[in-house]
């Protein structure tokens, strides 16, 4: 079971390898283009709108994992990203453990967080660089990290 914030045109791609996809957006335009691409495309995509920008002060509002559903998977990619990675690490120690994956991991001109450092160094991971990108600073580089927590 994975939830992912941030909706995406991978998510109907997404959608058909776990056993459930749930999205949550705070954009209700994207979440409609998303949505009707994932329908499109024969997906089955539980999507939850979260009205807010990302310097809004509602982390605890868009961030919140719904308590329906066992995730075992988190992704991070979209507002609220150094909150979220603090509510992966809570969410997952209370509930045996998962895997917190983040989009634009220390990337430049997307997510540059001391912060989401400081919280995701004790956990084992694997960071993808991704080459071919040049939207970047030269030494910040587009990369996916994934976190183990256990």
């Amino acid at each position: 079971n994975v939830i992912m914030f941030g909706a995406g045109l991978g998510d109907c791609w997404l959608a058909k390898r776990c056993k459930t996809l749930t999205v949550v957006e705070r954009n209700p335009e994207w979440l409609a283009k998303a949505s009707e691409y994932a329908a499109i495309n024969g997906a089955v995509v539980n999507y939850i709108l979260r009205e807010c920008n990302d310097s809004s002060g509602m982390a605890d509002f868009y961030c919140e994992i719904p308590s329906h559903t066992k995730y075992d998977v988190i992704i991070n990619d979209d507002a609220y990203r150094t909150e979220l990675c603090q509510v992966a690490v809570d969410y997952f120690k209370e509930n045996g453990g998962g895997t917190l994956i983040c989009d634009n991991w220390v990337q430049s001109y997307v997510w540059l967080s001391p912060k989401a450092e400081e919280i995701m160094q004790p956990y084992e991971s694997v960071i993808f660089e991704q080459p071919g990108h040049t939207e970047n600073d030269g030494v910040n580089k587009w990369k996916t990290a994934a976190f183990f927590i256990k």
